[in-house]
């Protein structure tokens, strides 16, 4: 008898229906974490940024380096979109996301410089 129920299930029932919603959320923001993280290395990457977070003037090579992470993490981002929400929603999906992305890095760049004048 046990055997015909979990053949009769659908696969999509793997989760209670009390998580369905935070299931659907978390896989909506998944694209939201790499491009955080790469506004955040493509702020780094200008020496202004760089200096107010750091206290010094960036190395040779460590502007580069943060802007092509910064740039990788932002495309990471867009195919995680697309393949979350497919080639027709995860684009307008993503460039939501990565305008929110950009509001919070820049919230947090401008707070940071602040609290540590205090």
């Amino acid at each position: 008898m046990d055997l015909d129920r979990r053949r009769d299930r659908n696969p999509d029932d793997s989760c209670p229906s009390a998580c369905k919603p935070y299931v659907k959320l978390m896989t909506a923001l998944l694209p939201f974490i790499p491009a955080v993280l790469g506004m955040s290395l493509l702020a780094l990457s200008m020496p202004k940024h760089y200096h107010d977070q750091v206290g010094k003037q960036p190395s040779g090579v460590t502007p580069l380096a943060f802007r092509i992470a910064g740039w990788l993490l932002t495309v990471i981002s867009l195919a995680s979109a697309i393949a979350i929400q497919g080639r027709a929603i995860g684009p307008i999906l993503w460039l939501g996301l990565l305008t929110v992305a950009a509001q919070v890095v820049a919230l947090i760049l401008t707070c940071r410089v602040r609290w540590r004048q205090i």
